[in-house]
């Protein structure tokens, strides 16, 4: 089974904890929900939002690294849009995976 390794954000865009590895048949996709807060100590609202997926090459394969950012409902799709997902505006913020794959 493939492992996988998600990088969660805050809203502000600051890291929360270190990478989660996990194995996985599936990969989530761009604007796809996760419920992962429970994976924390702190309080946190514990739905995410993946809004990049970065596959590494390892000597086993591909590792897909996804980001999944701290969502509040109603924003879906001003973060999909933020992120080039949905059709870009003037007031779109400009935004690329590779900004935000960490090692």
């Amino acid at each position: 089974m493939p492992k996988i390794r998600i990088q969660h954000f805050t809203k502000t865009n600051s890291l929360i904890g270190d990478p989660v590895f996990i194995e996985s048949e599936y990969v989530p996709r761009v604007g796809e929900l996760l419920d992962s807060g429970h994976l924390y100590e702190q309080e946190l609202n514990n739905i995410f939002i993946v809004t990049g997926v970065v596959h590494r090459v390892t000597s086993e394969g591909l590792m897909p690294c996804i980001t999944a950012k701290n969502w509040y409902k109603g924003l879906r799709a001003e973060l999909l849009e933020e992120f080039g997902w949905l059709p870009q505006t003037m007031d779109t913020n400009f935004g690329y995976d590779e900004d935000f794959y960490y090692d």
